[in-house]
């Protein structure tokens, strides 16, 4: 666990976990991460435990420098970061601390996965499934995903959220959250709440 010293008391019935990812390039095919920030959170969205950390690059030849400019990593903490074998040592022994071994129905006898979150989730999923390694992901994600970007579309659709855009940064505008854009963790924590707050305008709206 990263920042709290014991597990919390009650776990809830299905573990979320919010993430984004800062790449070196838009293609996973080209690029990979360099900054990867997972916070684990229960049904109400409030947190369990984070994980925050940068990764040394691979290839710092395919590094594109417009993606460089816009997450604002200082390319020689890069160097100086763990290295992406150091860190799934370190991640996956994290992740499998709050897995619980699924006691009834058709997966009984596995562990439990988190459902994974995040603003345009499929884009970070490029990039998580070869660096977890495609089984390694499947063992620790569930298939099934939440993605604010996805809700606050819907909702402006429906009509039930006047928005101009489905932006990370234009709904925390709209919600008044404090955001550090293209930050892992800022981006991380930002698609929390917005998520929060979108699940909460939902069920306000439905009981008017």
């Amino acid at each position: 666990m990263s920042d709290q010293n014991k597990l919390p008391e009650r776990l809830p019935k299905m573990l979320g976990i919010t993430i984004d990812t800062e790449t070196t390039h838009l293609e996973p095919s080209v690029g990979e991460i360099i900054s990867l920030c997972m916070i684990i959170h229960d049904e109400a969205f409030e947190e369990i435990d984070r994980y925050i950390t940068l990764i040394k690059p691979s290839k710092p030849f395919s590094i594109d420098p417009q993606a460089m400019l816009v997450n604002g990593i200082d390319p020689k903490e890069l160097m100086k970061a763990p290295t992406a074998m150091q860190v799934r040592n370190s991640v996956f022994p994290w992740l499998e601390e709050y897995q619980r071994e699924v006691t009834e129905g058709k997966g009984k006898g596995t562990l439990e996965r988190y459902i994974p979150m995040g603003h345009n989730y499929p884009f970070d999923r490029g990039f998580l499934i070869p660096f977890f390694h495609p089984d390694k992901y499947k063992s620790f994600f569930h298939y099934d995903y939440r993605d604010s970007k996805v809700v606050a579309q819907f909702m402006m659709d429906s009509g039930s959220l006047p928005l101009g855009s489905t932006s990370l940064i234009h709904l925390t505008e709209k919600f008044d959250i404090i955001h550090k854009p293209h930050d892992s963790f800022g981006d991380t924590w930002a698609t929390l709440q917005v998520y929060r707050r979108l699940i909460n305008l939902n069920k306000q709206r439905k009981v008017e």
